[in-house]
């Protein structure tokens, strides 16, 4: 999108990765409106900034039509997103990933290492125990029980280039599910999940808010 003011890219949705998660969420939480509906001036600057990565003061040059034109822009972005069942696989930097649905039939350290996420504090490992490289186990073993496929190594590369519509739709199917196979010895899981549940319905109210037109 060009401004009389700035250049500035305005990426569609799906071309949007995890890094905007956090403004998602927040969005969400309320942190940047007191009127959802009736934002202020500064409210939208400040939205604006966050969403863009720019510095604090980039947009002190801008008309306020023009910061107009680009708030109503980034809200019809965020809109545009429908809820959809998660991929089976997904390809990231030429490496397929496949999408784990079946839990039941996960390993024993694979539920350990759900029970031990705080997917509420670092939600990229959320995509990283339900996507795993093809063709290969979670935590596959190598020569000398050395783990071939790390989770970590995943993070490292999902936190980046994971979409953040595929991270929407995988954490709407993850949180609903798993509660499922919660033992009552997973206490501590089943109240991390209600914090990501509560973090994933704030998203989805956020995104149902920005379809809702303005007055």
């Amino acid at each position: 999108m060009k401004f009389t003011d700035k250049n500035i890219i305005l990426k569609p949705f799906e071309e949007l990765r995890l890094d905007k998660l956090d403004v998602l969420t927040k969005l969400g939480k309320g942190e940047y409106f007191q009127n959802v509906r009736r934002p202020l001036l500064a409210e939208k600057i400040n939205f604006c900034i966050e969403w863009l990565d720019l510095e604090k003061g980039d947009l002190d040059e801008v008309t306020v039509i023009s910061i107009d034109q680009l708030y109503t822009e980034i809200v019809k972005i965020i809109a545009t997103h429908k809820p959809q069942p998660p991929r089976r696989s997904i390809r990231i930097n030429g490496v397929k990933y496949k999408f784990v649905k079946r839990f039941a039939e996960m390993s024993a350290a694979w539920h350990e290492m759900v029970r031990r996420s705080d997917f509420s504090e670092y939600p990229v490992r959320m995509v990283s125990l339900c996507y795993i490289e093809d063709n290969m186990a979670y935590a596959e073993k190598g020569p000398n029980d050395t783990i071939k496929n790390p989770t970590s190594e995943r993070d490292k590369v999902f936190i980046n280039d994971f979409p953040l519509g595929d991270y929407l739709n995988l954490s709407n199917f993850f949180l609903r599910k798993f509660k499922g196979y919660l033992s009552v010895s997973n206490q501590l899981t089943e109240a991390r999940t209600t914090t990501a549940k509560k973090q994933t319905t704030q998203q989805n109210q956020a995104i149902k808010e920005a379809a809702k037109p303005t007055k």
